[in-house]
This record gives C-alpha cells, sequence and structure tokens, in this order.
C-alpha cells in the first residue's frame, strides 16, 4: 500500500496545478504547483518543495533541481500527517487539528490559525473559500467520529466548521470545480455535487473498490486503491466510466 501511495505522489507531481484562482468555470487555474493527494506528505508550490514529519513542516529551495537547499524549518506540534498548498496558503493536517500557513515569503512559512477537532487522521483539500476534512477514526483512533468537515476560510486567521457529513470510514479526497470525491476505504467512494460549497449532494456511491486517496485531474480522476492505480471519466458524476486500471503485485 505505501508503494503505490508513493508512485500516486510521484505521478501526480509532474502533472497540472490544483491550487491557485478559480476560472470562469470553477476549475483551479494553472500554476507552477505539483498535483499532490490529500495524503501526501510533500507538496511543490512553484521553486520551493514542502515536507511535513511528525512535528515540523520543512520549506527547500529547489530553483536548482539537481541541488535542493533546505532553508527553513518550522516547528508545528505532534501528529503532524499531511499538506496541501492552495494559492499563497499551506494547509497542514494533523492528528488533532488543521494548520494554515502564509507562504507568500516562501522561504518563511507563517501560521495564521490552528482549527482544532477530535482526534483524528486528517487529510484536507481547498477550493475557493472552504476547505474540506475528513476525519477518521476506523484503522486510526478509537476516539470521535467518522465525518467530513466544510471550514469556511474566507477569514484564513479565523476558519470555522459550517457543515459535516456523516461518513464510513473516510480516508483521502478531492475537488475540482463542482465535484468533489471522498475515498471511503474498504466502503468505496462517494462522488458529490459540489455545486453549492455548503449543501453538498452524492451523485453517487461507488462500493466495488476499496479507495484511499484520489486526485481530480482536468479529464480524467485518478484513484489509488488496495490494489493499484485506477483511471476514470467523471463527466458524468451519477456513473463515472473506469477508463485504465494499473495493477500493483503484492510482496
Amino acid at each position: 500500500m505505501k508503494k503505490i501511495l508513493f508512485l500516486f505522489a510521484v505521478l501526480a507531481s509532474l502533472g497540472s496545478s490544483c491550487s491557485g484562482s478559480l476560472d470562469s468555470a470553477g476549475s483551479p487555474t494553472p500554476t507552477n504547483t505539483g498535483t499532490g493527494g490529500s495524503l501526501a506528505r510533500f507538496t511543490i508550490s512553484g521553486n520551493r518543495l514542502y515536507v511535513v514529519d511528525q512535528s515540523n513542516l520543512r520549506s527547500f529551495d529547489i530553483s536548482q533541481a539537481a541541488n535542493p537547499q533546505q532553508s527553513t524549518t518550522v516547528p508545528i506540534g505532534v501528529g503532524i500527517e499531511t499538506v496541501f498548498p492552495y494559492g499563497n496558503s499551506l494547509f497542514v493536517g494533523a492528528s488533532d487539528a488543521m494548520y494554515i500557513f502564509d507562504v507568500s515569503n516562501p522561504a518563511q512559512p507563517r501560521q495564521l490559525a490552528r482549527y482544532g477537532h477530535f482526534v483524528g487522521c486528517d487529510p484536507v483539500v481547498v477550493q475557493g473559500n472552504y476547505a474540506y476534512v475528513t476525519l477518521r477514526t476506523t484503522g486510526c483512533r478509537p476516539s470521535g467520529n467518522n465525518v467530513l468537515d466544510v471550514i469556511d476560510i474566507s477569514n484564513l486567521s479565523s476558519p470555522r466548521v459550517v457543515q459535516t457529513y456523516n461518513m464510513t470510514s473516510p480516508y483521502g479526497l478531492g475537488i475540482r470545480g463542482n465535484s468533489l470525491f471522498v475515498c471511503e476505504g474498504t466502503a468505496g467512494m462517494r462522488v458529490f455535487d459540489a455545486t453549492d460549497p455548503v449543501q453538498l449532494v452524492q451523485k453517487s456511491f461507488i462500493n466495488t473498490i476499496k479507495t484511499y486517496d484520489v486526485i481530480p485531474l482536468p479529464q480524467s480522476l485518478l484513484v489509488v486503491g488496495e490494489d493499484g492505480l485506477l483511471q476514470y471519466d467523471y463527466s458524468n458524476l451519477a456513473d463515472l466510466k473506469l477508463l485504465s486500471r494499473i495493477d500493483v503485485v503484492k510482496d
């Protein structure tokens, strides 16, 4: 499983960006940023590589690709899990919180806010004025609930929860335009219409696959499952079409 997640992150980082401003269709405009999944522990933004370990956010200058240089280490806390870029911000998921960092000065990430929650695994994706966070206890930690939180981040210094949806066992998630995808582990994958970013409408629930993370690209959806990497046509949210599958040989 770790092998396919790593391959997923590397392949996705070579693609176009999902961060930046929105175009007229509601999709992110391309920037010089790698596209990673919501479970990623590293991300590229411009000439910077940002990496999280269990307690720190580390910044690397990669303007000279053959000679990357670490520039800063920012202590955050404990239980740091994921990092997701959006515009001039980084959203860091931890076991008990989501942190928002300003990276308008790329070499000096500055913490803007901390949104605390019950202890649970915590990937996050962002679009426009809203962040979407899944909190999972199944196979992770015994406390709390399995939910999807919608967080208003119009004021980056003061995020607030505006809606919560019950989930089965949520892992990674991805959003592009009006399409939101939430991986539910062995239960499958939920597909939402996010035309209203707060009042989500479930369009389908694929329960025939085991999913852990997802990246919506302009023309296709990349899904990492238990046995491999799947690619879907998601032009019809009510009926996703499988385009290809790369199986992974288990050790």
